[in-house]
């Protein structure tokens, strides 16, 4: 599914896991990432986690 892209987009970080490997999925949330959704892709079932982080003004300043 394609989505128009939300102005906060940027601050999202994005993870799939597989949903059979229990450890895979426990470790995103400790990690700051929340559930999104659940579904089946490419013949797998997969979570969907998503993150928010702050969003960092890039310098074009060298000495930075």
């Amino acid at each position: 599914m394609i989505r128009p892209a939300r102005p906060d987009d940027a601050a999202r970080v994005a993870r799939i896991a597989e949903a059979g490997r229990r450890e895979n999925r426990a470790m995103y949330p400790h990690l700051g990432y929340t559930e999104v959704v659940r579904r089946r892709l490419n013949g797998f079932d997969r979570v969907f986690f998503e993150k928010r982080v702050q969003a960092r003004s890039i310098s074009t300043d060298p000495t930075e």
